[in-house]
Parts: C-alpha cells; structure tokens; sequence
C-alpha cells in the first residue's frame, strides 16, 4: 500500500535528518548513515513500482544518471589533475549519499588506473 510505504519514507528521512543534526559529521560518514540511505532507496523504488507512472520511472532514472555521471566525473577529474601535476596529498569531499557508491568506485578505478592514488578515508 502506498500510503504505508510513503509514511516509512518519510520516518526514514526524519530519523537521517535527527541523526545528522545530532551527531553531525560522524553519522555522515558512518555506514550506519549509508545503510538508511540504501534503505531509502530501496522504499523509493518500491514506491515507484506501486505508483507506476512512467513519468516518475524515467525522473528516477534521469536521477540515477546525473549521480552516476557526476561521480564519474569527479574522479575523472581527480585522476586526470593527478596524471597531469605532482603534489603530496589532496582531499576530496563529497556528500554523504554518494560516500558508498563512491568508496567502490575508487576501489574500482584504482584497480585499472595508470596513476596509483593512496586514498585514504576519514574515520570519525
């Protein structure tokens, strides 16, 4: 039922947002904080199949190919500035419902990449 589901929705984004005002940037970068944000994810889509509108099918799409083009992007960048210039160390910081996705893609372009980076990730 959807308004069931769009009720848990909104449970999930106000316990993300309680958490986040509460414990600030260490529930950002907590695994805690990406497993509600899968959690959202995964209602949100479960919504959409409900829902069925097509509309709504091809903007949760659309959504999903900024995020993925945008990270993509970002280390594209990082990886082509690291090709092109000598430096001790940088920092990257990026927002905290793109953390996971992230995490694999480095470990993912790391694997492949001609310049090694030795990323290192904050642990709060």
């Amino acid at each position: 039922m959807v308004s069931q589901d769009v009720f848990n929705f909104r449970n999930l984004l106000d316990h993300q947002i309680s958490a986040e005002t509460k414990y600030g940037f260490k529930f950002l970068n907590s695994d805690h904080n990406d497993k509600l944000f899968q959690e959202i994810d995964s209602l949100k889509e479960k919504i959409l199949k409900t829902v069925d509108d097509e509309a709504f099918y091809q903007i949760s799409a659309l959504e999903r190919e900024i995020n993925e083009k945008r990270e993509d992007e970002i280390l594209n960048n990082i990886y082509n500035y690291c090709k092109e210039h000598a430096f001790g160390q940088g920092m990257l910081f990026i927002v905290s419902g793109h953390r996971e996705s992230m995490l694999k893609k480095i470990e993912e372009r790391n694997n492949v990449e001609d310049v090694k980076l030795n990323w290192k990730f904050l642990k709060i």
